[in-house]
């Protein structure tokens, strides 16, 4: 299966950079405890950020995501407060508190899409992340693939970090409902025979968008392509868990734009073994894994704060192992195999997330108000 010839091809870089990993760990480890320039402030800091008392955070769907990202808690016995919610849902309710004249988050765990790039245009909303970023454990090169520079996915690299590295297929299949004989390819599913099979998480916002403006220019897929799916009569849904269910009970057993930590989970109690990885464009992206932070913050002591450490070794390992996730970090083990990006490979890929996509985005929002969801 091809979901199984991409773990083996992996399978190599993942031990070198697990052995990597506990080499580089120690080392950082042994930098952090010592003095550096800007200890002092950043003692000023923490103690402002506990008065603050809380961080307001919204962040990804499920319960590993809200497990690691709650457990700042632990680390600075400063509340961490987190609503999870989706791309297509948050960033609709952030601009309506904005006309109200209501700042209430502090902190965006996501990766930038369409609508968060629109705010930095703006120029009114997004803060300057690159500024909040102190900790010498987290703006090494050393400890990031690429370099600290790589973890920005704006031009200007101060806005968005995505601190995640999360390769994988933009469609998963059931075997157990759609044998490798009848579908070997994202390019067949716009045959007939697949009509009435097919999921997608809401292309408006989030990750789905950005994979559907991915597939609009590419020259294997396209306008044609995507109206084909739409002919096929693709459902429509902003329930994550709801799609998984679907492709695992077989209702609809190919899905499109997947919450993988999700998926895994599900494979992980035994379930959703036989789904599968779909063959079709090469991505990467930072996934769930990106931090947004807002102007006008109502706790930007506790913001700057949790900034730091939810980018340090110990944080992101909690993220690994509670959400099934692979870091940039070069000194955490990846939380999932069948994602993990070759790097020897890398120029084959292509980064759904970063700004160069926008003109992308924009056509894809264009191309995408004259399409009929099905619910």
């Amino acid at each position: 299966m091809k979901g199984m010839q991409i773990m083996r091809e992996t399978l190599s870089n993942v031990r070198r950079l697990v052995l990597a990993a506990g080499l580089v760990a120690a080392s950082a480890m042994s930098a952090q405890a010592q003095d550096w320039a800007g200890k002092a402030e950043w003692d000023k800091t923490v103690a402002a950020a506990k008065k603050e008392g809380k961080v307001v955070i919204s962040g990804p769907v499920g319960n590993g995501w809200r497990e690691a990202l709650t457990s700042f808690e632990k680390d600075y016995g400063i509340k961490a407060e987190f609503t999870s919610a989706n791309g297509a849902d948050f960033w609709p309710r952030y601009e309506q508190e904005q006309k109200l004249g209501k700042s209430l988050w502090d902190l965006r765990i996501s990766a930038p899409d369409t609508n968060s790039y629109e705010l930095l245009a703006r120029g009114d909303r997004i803060a300057d992340l690159r500024s909040m970023i102190v900790l010498p454990d987290v703006t090494g090169d050393k400890n990031w693939a690429g370099g600290y520079d790589a973890i920005f996915s704006d031009k200007a690299r101060k806005y968005f970090i995505g601190f995640g590295l999360v390769g994988g297929p933009l469609a998963w299949v059931n075997r157990d409902f759609i044998k490798e004989s009848e579908l070997t390819s994202m390019e067949q599913l716009t045959d007939p025979k697949f009509k009435g099979k097919i999921t997608t998480l809401d292309w408006r916002g989030g990750s789905a968008s950005n994979n559907f403006a991915l597939l609009l220019n590419d020259k294997k897929y396209g306008a044609d392509y995507i109206n084909g799916l739409v002919k096929n009569g693709i459902v429509v849904t902003s329930n994550n868990r709801q799609q998984i269910d679907w492709l695992i009970r077989g209702n609809y057993p190919i899905a499109l734009s997947v919450t993988s930590n999700i998926l895994f989970n599900m494979k992980e109690t035994g379930l959703a073994q036989n789904v599968v990885p779909l063959q079709g464009p090469q991505k990467y992206s930072s996934s769930f894994g990106g931090l947004i932070a807002f102007q006008n913050a109502p706790n930007p002591n506790a913001a700057k704060v949790y900034a730091n450490w939810v980018l340090t070794q110990k944080a992101q390992s909690a993220i690994a192992d509670a959400a099934n996730y692979n870091s940039r970090r070069t000194d955490v083990k990846p939380g999932e195999l069948a994602t993990v990006v070759d790097m020897a490979r890398i120029n084959d890929y292509v980064n759904t997330q970063s700004e160069e996509m926008l003109p992308a985005y924009e056509e894809w929002r264009k191309f995408s108000r004259g399409l009929k969801q099905a619910e």
